[in-house]
């Protein structure tokens, strides 16, 4: 799908403005689009227009240009680094792929893969040149050119051979044999040796250049694609795109080394330093070269593979600090001080419990628990803890020192002991049949199993050194969902699926007491009490509605059922917010509850890329909310996240998850925040085996968000926990300025900062409400803009919005003039 053609990225630095900035080359928009990473936050600029498709960027090393391969309209788009303005483009040969640069920055070579040829550009003069174009052979696909700037390489494919070029005089050598079907050439920094990949022989071929004749062979992996070379030419590292390997080659001896095992369809390599980085299908692969031979380090989950013809899929800072990887309908930054892996655990990891010392993933798919040390920067996986059978639930008591799992398929509960330097599982405790889930009193003396099958709930005194089972209470057909009064832990509901009601218990005494159910929705399956215990919700997922409880009496009152999106399956509450996720209208429904009774407002849409994403979890932490979702079209997972400071809450970005595959399974606590709520720890279900570490005290984010048009990665950085508000003291006036022969009517318009909130990154001013007639953009430390070439006696109104580093904008502040 042209879809994935999107995001390839280069980097470099703007030398004249000491800057640091990533253009993003988008594919169907036309368009490519700066990100300034220079700030604590990277700031996406305004995007720059180029030619059709375009599928490819480099940029000269001085800090001049950046040439755009546009494959639609064959040619290519200078842009000036000092002003980031497109120049004219320069006509090219048919479909251009690939661009190579000398190092003296004085020449250009573009590959076109539709005519067969090289165009030279003069890059010597003000705007670039383009020259007599060099024949080549059939369906060229790559060029590399020597760091000494002596020869280019152009691997043709149809033709299985190479053809040199001498850069002095422009002209094309003779071709020199390689493989089946070659497809990348890499070469070393000392310009002495090439290596081009052969797709269909699975094997390279290396070619001494400095007598430009090929050397034997080396058997390589299935399909072998992209490759690079270490900075001290002793290895090369293939990726083998039919496979889930890395070949290393040690380039003294001319052997492969073992294979490293990679994540799903290797497509784009690049090395940084001792790390390589490999991306692969929905992961990054990380490879260590300071060991011999290299090792995998882990994944980092950065979103769905691209085709192995695309030739940058990673672009790594000139610092070195972090790397940029396509991802799809996204860029997704890793950073290389402190890279997120998806950390991996037992098979279907459906339930996650974090305290202050562990984290906790109940693996329903392979019978145990994998507990986590989260002491570290990433947190350590310790040794997985055998549990019953099918754990679908785990919980953790306030003070930290137990915790218990829900074993659905043994009919027992595990406790583990959580005082020690890892976590120690003790006696199982039968409860009833098909134990689901669990909830702990604040007061931890009590947890309560529902068990689903029995129809029945098992409390568990913890006053002791073991949890002892107590007598089992009768509820109504099929209880699915528990929630205990969070404040006082005075009253438990427990939510009957089957029998749809709702049966109180009451918690006060040594033992819990029921009381009469009460009705509700059809299948209500989950169910959230307010911290302050006023208030509870029921989520109904037959009704698409929610039933609201005032708890503010001594037996639970319901409310006038809130109609919500189709099929709900979860819900997360705060005092004055409650959030639904309904999984076949593929949106959430924002609950406000500050008021005498609570409304539902405006649903909001899930989707990335114009593709409606499922959700079936979430949970709410401070100002901030995750939503774990699964992609209609693919099944793969992605969290969604939303800044919950303003009412209705703002869909602030997207990160990619783990796999889900989820359609109809419940996962209700696939998610959980750290009792700091500095990370967050996001599970999938029946075919994933990762959890995804979500951090939020980074100082830059671990993914951007995209647009939902055009499939184009642009607009925002994923999370903005703070609120942000319109400038102040907006005032305009229209002055007239005469020079010379010339009379110019300008309305001025000026502002102050916002008196609170987050600050602006800069200010956006239009012309009309919609939003969409730009007038100009200014700095945040900017509070005046001038808009010239107005009319007299027009009545002209202005709207200004504060923008942050997230590219979130504020409500407008509106003005006339004059």
């Amino acid at each position: 799908m042209k879809k994935f053609l999107l995001s390839l990225l280069s980097f470099f630095y703007l030398t004249a403005l000491s800057a640091q900035i990533a253009l993003v080359a988008n594919g169907n928009e036309n368009t490519v689009t700066p990100i300034d990473f220079n700030g604590t936050s990277p700031l996406i600029l305004p995007s720059i227009p180029v030619g059709s498709f375009p599928v490819f960027i480099a940029q000269t090393s001085d800090g001049r240009f950046a040439l755009v391969a546009n494959s639609g309209s064959s040619s290519i788009t200078p842009i000036d680094l000092k002003t980031l303005l497109p120049l004219p483009d320069v006509a090219v040969g048919a479909s251009p792929n690939d661009i190579v640069i000398t190092s003296d920055n004085r020449l250009a070579l573009v590959l076109n893969s539709g005519s067969n040829s090289v165009t030279p550009l003069d890059l010597t003069g003000a705007i670039p040149v383009a020259l007599a174009p060099i024949a080549v052979g059939a369906n060229p696909q790559s060029i590399s050119i020597t760091p000494d700037n002596r020869l280019a390489l152009v691997v043709n494919q149809n033709d299985n051979n190479v053809t040199p070029i001498d850069i002095a005089t422009l002209t094309a050598g003779v071709t020199i044999a390689v493989g089946s079907e070659p497809t990348r050439v890499v070469i070393s920094s000392d310009s002495t040796l090439a290596i081009v990949t052969n797709s269909v022989s699975n094997n390279v071929t290396p070619i001494n250049l400095t007598t430009l004749t090929p050397l034997t062979n080396i058997p390589v992996g299935t399909s072998p694609a992209a490759i690079a070379i270490s900075s001290d030419n002793s290895l090369a590292l293939v990726c083998n795109n039919g496979e889930s390997s890395v070949t290393p080659i040690d380039l003294i001896n001319f052997v492969p080394l073992t294979n490293i095992i990679v994540a799903e369809a290797p497509a784009g390599i690049q090395i940084s330093n001792t790390l390589a980085l490999v991306k692969c299908t929905g992961t990054t692969s990380l490879i260590d070269l300071t060991v011999s031979p290299p090792i995998l380090l882990g994944n980092v989950a950065t979103g769905i593979g691209l085709p192995a013809f695309l030739k940058e899929l990673i672009a790594i800072s000139p610092d070195k600090t972090f790397a940029l990887v396509d991802s799809f309908l996204a860029v997704t930054p890793i950073y290389l001080n402190a890279p997120s892996f998806q950390l991996n655990v037992g098979n279907n990891p459906i339930a996650i419990a974090i305290s202050n010392k562990f984290a906790l993933v109940a693996n329903a798919g392979s019978n145990n628990i994998t507990p986590m040390d989260i002491s570290t920067p990433i947190p350590t996986i310790l040794a997985n803890i055998p549990t019953g059978s099918l754990p679908t639930d785990v919980k953790i008591t306030p003070g930290g020192s137990l915790a218990l799992v829900a074993n659905a398929g043994s009919n027992d509960v595990t406790p583990l002991d959580l005082t020690g330097a890892s976590p120690v599982p003790l006696t199982n405790i039968s409860v009833g049949t098909g134990p689901g889930v669990i909830a702990i009193r604040p007061q931890g003396n009590i947890a309560l199993v529902v068990n689903g099958g029995s129809n029945d709930v098992t409390p568990l005194n913890l006053t002791g050194p073991f949890p002892i089972a107590m007598t089992n209470i009768n509820v109504g057909t099929t209880p699915v969902a528990i929630a205990i009064t969070p404040n006082d832990g005075r009253l438990a509901l427990v939510v009957n699926n089957v029998s749809n009601d709702v049966t109180p218990l009451d918690l006060t005494g040594p033992v819990p007491v029921p009381m009469t159910n009460i009705n509700v929705g059809s299948l209500p399956d989950s169910i959230a009490i307010t911290p302050n215990g006023n208030l509870a919700l029921v989520v109904n997922r037959g009704s698409n509605d929610v039933t609201p409880f005032d708890l503010t009496g001594p037996i639970p009152v319901p409310m006038t059922n809130i109609n919500v999106g189709t099929t709900p399956l979860a819900i997360a509450i705060t005092n004055n917010i409650a959030l639904v996720v309904n999984k076949d209208s593929f949106d959430v429904t924002p609950i406000d509850l500050s008021g005498p009774v609570p409304v539902a407002s405006s649903n909001i849409s899930l989707s990335l890329g114009g593709m409606a994403l499922s959700p079936f979890s979430v949970k709410i932490f401070a100002d901030k909310a995750l939503i774990n979702c699964s992609e209609t079209l693919t099944g793969g997972g992605i969290i969604a996240l939303l800044n919950l400071t303003t009412f209705p809450p703002q869909l602030t970005g997207y990160i990619e998850g783990p796999y889900t595959n989820q359609t109809t399974a419940l996962a209700p606590n696939s998610i959980a925040f750290s009792p700091s709520g500095t990370f967050a720890l996001v599970g999938g279900t029946t075919l994933n085996s990762d959890v995804t570490p979500v951090y939020f005290n980074r100082t830059l984010p671990f993914a951007l968000s995209v647009s939902t048009t055009g499939g184009s990665p642009n607009t925002a950085v994923i999370f903005a926990s703070s609120s942000l508000l319109p400038p102040s003291n907006f005032s305009g006036k229209q002055i007239v300025v005469n020079a010379l022969f010339q009379k110019d009517i300008v309305n001025f318009l000026t502002w102050g900062a916002s008196s609170s909130g987050s600050p602006a990154a800069f200010y956006k001013i239009f012309r009309n409400s919609a939003l969409t007639d730009l007038a100009g953009t200014v700095s945040g430390n900017t509070f005046s803009f001038a808009d010239h070439g107005r009319k007299k006696c027009v009545i002209y109104t202005y709207f200004i919005v504060s923008v942050d580093a997230n590219g979130n904008m504020s409500s407008p502040v509106v003005i006339t003039v004059p």
